[in-house]
């Protein structure tokens, strides 16, 4: 073998030699290695080709890294639960209190007339006179 580029030496070859020419084992293993040791590989883009590196994690905005089917996997499960989650809350608020029954459905409503601001409202109407008694006394 040469030296200089580590190609095995060959002897001239006449075009009808039927010759099959087979690198050693060390040969191979070295030019993996100083390929793979080389800065060329380009990083893959959204149009090219290249070399990525895999990443399991799911709160990651990289676009050099590519997610694992167990990133992925990860990901599916966290959004198929927020997804459950928000079903069961909107069904739950929409079984509490119902639009159509107007407040009827209220546990506590004098709480609630409070929390709105509109006890001392309330308290006006109770002492307020009615109409009735406004025309009763003409």
């Amino acid at each position: 073998m040469s030296t200089q580029d580590k190609k095995p030496e060959l002897k001239a070859l006449e075009e009808e030699d039927e010759v099959v020419i087979v690198p050693t084992r060390k040969y191979v293993k070295d030019s993996i290695q100083n390929h793979a040791q080389s800065r060329d590989h380009p990083d893959a883009t959204l149009k090219d080709k290249g070399f990525v590196i895999l990443s399991n994690d799911v709160g990651s905005d990289s676009e050099t890294n590519a997610a694992t089917p167990k990133a992925v996997k990860a990901a599916y499960d966290l959004a198929n639960t927020a997804n459950k989650n928000a079903s069961n809350a909107n069904n739950n608020a929409n079984t509490r209190l119902e639009k159509n029954r107007n407040g009827e459905d209220i546990p506590d409503k004098e709480t609630f007339v409070k929390n709105i601001g509109l006890a001392e409202t309330v308290e006006r109407a109770k002492n307020a006179v009615t109409i009735d008694i406004v025309y009763s006394h003409l």
